[in-house]
């Protein structure tokens, strides 16, 4: 299983995308995958879905169909635990972890093909979830952070063109809207 946060949050299941729904449902999974392998309460859950409005008195119930229906994409991964409920994440499935092992170790292939799991910006159907923005903010912070040091990488080897070329390809990018 890989759970792709570097970009749209993605699950990927025996080489398919898994399909965690829209709007509140995947808002769920992205509650738990912040928190992966912690125990979130229901009552965590329902605060974090209906942020800024009152939640209707069904709440915890939608949670709980939520959870149901999520079950049968993510299996066993999804744990039922009280108070709540906990998204297990093993090491060397998520994305973002991934790129934080390539950072630690500075070596250049390892940063790059971290660096190539980078898909836009990350979480993006959860940017305007404040349970998400501490996470989302370290997400880009590492990114920036990955991809300098995959620069210095390449500067002491001595590829200075390659680095060139990349800023350039970058900065076309950006300007078109694709990065």
């Amino acid at each position: 299983m890989q759970f792709r946060d570097l970009g749209p949050l993605d699950v990927v299941v025996d080489g398919r995308v898994a399909n965690l729904g829209s709007g509140r449902q995947i808002a769920l999974v992205g509650a738990l995958l912040v928190r992966a392998n912690e125990v979130v309460s229901v009552d965590r859950l329902v605060d974090d879905l209906w942020s800024g409005s009152p939640p209707p008195p069904t709440a915890p119930k939608i949670v709980r169909n939520s959870i149901s229906s999520l079950r049968r994409e993510l299996g066993d991964r999804l744990v039922t635990r009280s108070p709540g409920y906990l998204l297990r994440v093993e090491a060397g499935e998520l994305d973002s972890d991934r790129l934080e092992h390539a950072l630690d170790s500075g070596r250049l292939d390892e940063l790059t093909a971290a660096l190539a799991l980078w898909r836009g910006p990350p979480l993006s159907q959860l940017a305007y979830e404040p349970f998400a923005e501490h996470e989302i903010a370290r997400l880009e912070e590492l990114h920036r952070t990955a991809t300098e040091a995959r620069i210095d990488a390449e500067l002491e080897r001595g590829r200075h063109a390659s680095v060139i070329r990349s800023s350039r390809d970058s900065s076309a990018s950006i300007r078109c809207g694709s990065a």
